[in-house]
């Protein structure tokens, strides 16, 4: 959960080193005018050979294992409880030390480890059942 801080940034440095590394394709196949850029059916235009590459490169799949876990983790944050929340954003975000998040948020002990333990059973229910590589997702 100490990762969901720095997952944003890290998707922005991706998306902005595939713009470098491959250029950006119109999105179709088809010049403006209609007519194929391939020469026939089977054939693959130098845009299609692109974008293939873009979508298979290693940063492509890093990328979308990383937008998958950020939008899980951004959608749990708003189903999360009160003190869930305040636990997360204390503890994950701005990484304060047990007994400061413990005092403010005014509980004790059992608690803490109570609320803790129920917002990473969520936390991995969450995920779960999503399809991407965990490895890339958190490094």
């Amino acid at each position: 959960m100490y990762v969901n801080k720095y997952l944003y940034g890290r998707i922005q440095e991706l998306d902005i080193e595939m713009d470098c590394i491959f250029p950006p394709g119109p999105g179709s196949v088809l010049k403006i005018v209609g007519i194929p850029v391939a020469k026939n059916p089977l054939d693959t235009s130098q845009t299609e050979e692109w974008g293939i590459r873009r979508a298979t490169c290693k940063e492509a799949v890093e990328l979308d294992s990383k937008l998958k876990l950020y939008h899980a983790l951004r959608d749990l944050t708003t189903h999360l409880q009160e003190k869930e929340y305040e636990l997360y954003t204390l503890k994950y975000y701005k990484e304060y030390p047990v007994p400061k998040v413990k005092s403010l948020l005014e509980i004790d002990h059992q608690t803490y480890y109570t609320i803790r333990q129920s917002l990473i059973r969520k936390t991995w229910k969450k995920i779960k059942d999503l399809d991407f590589v965990v490895e890339l997702a958190v490094q």
